[in-house]
């Protein structure tokens, strides 16, 4: 299901920078992976990082209190445990937390590229960082679509490792984009199965392949 984003379109952006798009399933590595290429000098906006800041809006947290209750809430602030809890009971109540925060998700991504085209050389490397880049349609604005997955068993160890529950951990893998999907959209994948030495050389060998076909 693609979930209703803002109406502006990012298509113009790429004349002016290059966009790689990163997704991935929960436990894959992606966030790592960000985090590298930042380091290693590329511009990195992050979804999470500015849904998490929207939790503080005043329109949003009055949609997310009509849709999910006030037991989502602590001392007026949104519980993100409590509210993931709840929107991982089903599929349903997964899409009507998506509807409510990717509209303005995609606001704020569009500002900020508006922002860096403006202040930026042309041609700078753009890093989108989004789990969901596929079902925003957000691929459709990127230059390059980098997809970081891992085998099933591995997701499930990390997860594990952080204190989910298999139940927890399961239901939360489940509702992910597929990762044949991911595959058949992207351009480059890094598979993460082994070791965190492993997944930085496959980093360094992905940030050689976007200079080589992207910016220089």
């Amino acid at each position: 299901m693609q979930y209703p984003t803002s109406n502006i379109r990012f298509f113009w952006y790429l004349i002016y920078m290059y966009i790689v798009g990163l997704t991935g399933p929960i436990a894959a590595g992606k966030t790592t992976v960000a985090e590298r290429l930042k380091e290693k000098g590329a511009i990195v906006i992050s979804a999470d990082r500015i849904g998490h800041d929207l939790f503080h809006k005043k329109e949003i947290k009055e949609k997310i209190k009509k849709e999910f209750g006030e037991e989502v809430f602590e001392d007026d602030h949104v519980d993100r445990k409590k509210l993931a809890k709840r929107a991982f009971e089903s599929r349903e109540s997964l899409d009507e937390l998506n509807k409510i925060m990717w509209p303005p998700i995609t606001k704020v991504i569009d500002e900020e590229l508006k922002l860096y085209s403006q202040k930026l050389p042309s041609n700078e490397l753009i890093i989108l960082d989004a789990a969901l880049l596929l079902d925003a349609g957000l691929d459709k604005s990127t230059n390059m679509l980098v997809a970081v997955t891992s085998e099933r068993e591995k997701q499930l160890e990390r997860l594990m490792a952080k204190n989910y529950s298999k139940e927890q951990a399961g239901t939360r893998m489940k509702m992910q984009t597929p990762k044949n999907e991911l595959l058949e959209q992207s351009d480059y994948t890094i598979e993460n199965n082994s070791s965190l030495n492993s997944l930085n050389n496959e980093i360094e060998k992905l940030w050689h392949f976007i200079k080589k076909h992207g910016t220089s």
